[in-house]
């Protein structure tokens, strides 16, 4: 049995998906020598089989993903007793290149992404939508172990700072969505752009102030959508920071 699904190419930037599919293999069924113009995962769902790449043999058995990157020429291989059923994926995408990171083109994961994947094939329900959800639940899987470093700490402080800039920040709770301690996370963010946490916080809603009042926005309007529920406060900050009130920055607009 198989089931393939058509997936139109939407060059999504991240992760594009561009095939999915299900087959209970033959024994000794064989693919290759082929080679690939995208990445390509399999997950075994039950039986054995092997996965021939670089003059290595993998042998795999349930549980088990065998990846495929552009350019590889592969063999994969059911077993002539206990033949393999899989699911795949494939995929393009800026974030596919992550998956150059893994020690070994063989890993063993709990497969929820093909599943999924799998059961919207059966109601025929699925869309690109779908497929990249799917890819990206997979990529969450792949990496969960990955040991952040220092400098992605720092990028998911800014970047949870620029999404959120118009909320209550305050570095001890930021520090705490990191796992950090406080002052370790404000000195890993000085290293990393130059100030303190509480400093770019500032910076960026000052910022983004200035576009605010320039769009047309009233004082007290900018002050709420900037974070601030005190005028008068936001008002001395952003004199503080140019020198200006809001009210002579929104006649002149420099």
């Amino acid at each position: 049995m198989t089931y393939e699904t058509a997936v139109e190419d939407k060059h999504y930037k991240d992760l594009n998906p561009l095939s999915a599919g299900y087959e209970e293999c033959e024994k000794g069924h064989s693919i290759g020598p082929a080679l690939r113009q995208y990445y390509l995962i399999h997950y075994v769902v039950s039986g054995r089989g092997t996965f021939e790449k670089d003059g290595v043999t993998y042998h795999l058995e349930s549980g088990d993903i065998f990846i495929i990157k552009p350019g590889e020429v592969t063999i994969y291989t059911a077993d002539s007793e206990h033949p393999w059923t899989y699911i795949w994926l494939g995929f393009s995408g800026e974030l596919a290149t992550t998956i150059d990171k893994l020690p070994s083109p063989v890993q063993k994961i709990n497969g929820d992404a093909f599943f999924n994947t799998l059961q919207a094939q059966k109601n025929n329900s699925i869309t690109n939508e779908f497929l990249a959800a799917q890819l990206f639940l997979l990529f969450s899987e792949l990496f969960r172990h990955k040991k952040t470093s220092v400098n992605q700490y720092a990028r998911k402080i800014k970047d949870y700072i620029i999404s959120n800039y118009m909320n209550d920040l305050r570095v001890e709770a930021i520090a705490d969505m990191v796992n950090l301690d406080r002052r370790y996370a404000s000195r890993l963010f000085k290293q990393e752009y130059g100030v303190p946490i509480s400093s770019f916080i500032i910076q960026y809603r000052m910022e983004k102030a200035k576009e605010f009042l320039k769009d047309g926005y009233t004082i007290s309007q900018t002050a709420a959508m900037t974070g601030y529920a005190d005028v008068f406060n936001f008002s001395k900050m952003f004199k503080k920071t140019y020198g200006k009130s809001p009210q002579a920055y929104k006649k002149t607009g420099q």
